[in-house]
């Protein structure tokens, strides 16, 4: 139901394509090999990682640090930039303790204000709780911390079971961006913008059930926070969030526990069905396998950037457990596409879709009323003839 441009530019638009259904087509995972990034004393354990599509940098976190740093059981983060001059990312061999008493077990990260280098908000999973940790690199590290267990607004998050499935993923989205999606709260409420001075929502993906929970944090303020309870998405579980601010596109990172069939699923941050978020790609076919718990994505505004060829882009992932089941803990594919072209599985939005807005004109029906303002009408026309070109999913 959700489409790009032929020209490989995706739309950001929340619509309900008409006569379309609301599945995703399925893709294939871009071919080519793993690059390496050099990292020192992540064996194990490293769970997040984010993108900072200002600073151009890369971001890992890992839940404690390796025993002989003298740090356990201190989180540890790297922060990596690319040297042109050599073709690799550096910044593996300066590691940054971060302190225990804000929370354990980190498994993601994220950024807010993309210009502040020293400032990285993580996912404490043993403890349900996000932290913003400010002066990083130097002796004065500071947080502040939000715990999302606790009962709010009519919601809770679950907490980390016996199982050890708990809060994985954390990424942050921009009052910008929801308002330009149409962005609509779980229970199907219009989002109007955040209210609590972040300028956004932070998003937190969950082990149980594949929830993604929706949150309006206070930065200034520990523990003032509005849960807005959680979505469905396509699978069982999320391990890893990314946002690229270029696009508008959102992408959730699928790792199934023993079985490792992992999954990525896109989608607009629209949800046509209450409480569901629209998918408008799952890639589930060739999808690199192994505990990789961490995801960061370079943008669409540098495609062909980091040694990319023309078109495509850099997709980073973190690996948990390399020990077992094999690889570096680091690394990423450099040919992941910077669109999602029309296939045999699209079709162009054209002459059908403004055919059935005139024949639905006046009522309310709900594939018609793309701009969802309860009337069929000129708003709709407007955006369909916007849309012109852009793939949809067929219903079959």
């Amino acid at each position: 139901m959700f489409g790009c441009m032929k020209s490989m530019i995706l739309v950001v638009f929340p619509v309900v394509l008409l006569g379309r259904s609301q599945v995703a087509s399925a893709e294939a995972w871009p071919s080519g090999s793993r690059h390496e990034i050099s990292i020192t004393g992540a064996d194990d354990n490293l769970s997040g990682a984010s993108w900072n599509s200002q600073l151009h940098r890369l971001w890992v976190v890992r839940s404690k640090a390796a025993s002989e740093s003298g740090h356990s059981p201190d989180g540890v983060a790297w922060q990596f930039e690319y040297d042109a001059k050599t073709g690799v990312f550096v910044g593996g061999n300066e590691p940054i303790y971060l302190p225990s008493s804000a929370g354990t077990d980190i498994e993601a990260c994220t950024q807010v204000a993309l210009n502040n280098e020293s400032q990285l908000y993580v996912m404490a999973e043993n403890q349900g709780r996000i932290v913003q940790f400010n002066d990083l690199g130097s002796e004065d590290v500071t947080y502040k911390y939000w715990d999302l267990e606790e009962q709010n607004n009519g919601h809770a998050m679950p907490p980390e079971n016996n199982d050890g499935l708990g809060a994985e993923g954390l990424e942050f989205v921009t009052d910008e961006a929801l308002l330009a999606a149409e962005f609509r709260f779980p229970n199907g409420d219009p989002f109007t913008g955040s209210q609590k001075g972040m300028g956004g929502l932070m998003f937190v993906g969950h082990q149980l059930n594949g929830q993604l929970w929706v949150f309006d944090v206070n930065p200034n303020i520990t523990d003032d926070f509005v849960n807005y309870g959680s979505f469905n998405t396509s699978a069982d579980e999320i391990a890893g969030l990314h946002f690229d601010r270029a696009s508008g596109l959102f992408y959730i990172w699928h790792n199934p526990g023993s079985s490792f069939w992992n999954t990525l699923e896109v989608t607009r941050m629209t949800s046509s069905t209450v409480g569901t978020v629209d998918s408008l790609v799952i890639f589930d076919t060739e999808v690199p396998d192994g505990n990789l718990e961490g995801i960061a994505i370079v943008g669409q505004d540098l495609c062909g950037a980091y040694s990319a060829d023309e078109g495509e882009r850099l997709f980073f992932f973190s690996h948990d457990d390399p020990g077992f089941d094999g690889g570096p803990p680091l690394f990423y594919f450099k040919h992941f596409s910077c669109g999602i072209e029309c296939d045999q599985s699209l079709t162009a939005v054209g002459i059908q879709e403004l055919l059935y807005i005139l024949q639905e004109w006046g009522t309310s029906d709900p594939l018609a009323d793309i701009t969802h303002d309860g009337t069929v009408g000129q708003a709709d026309l407007m955006l369909a003839i916007t849309l012109w070109g852009t793939c949809t999913v067929d219903q079959n």
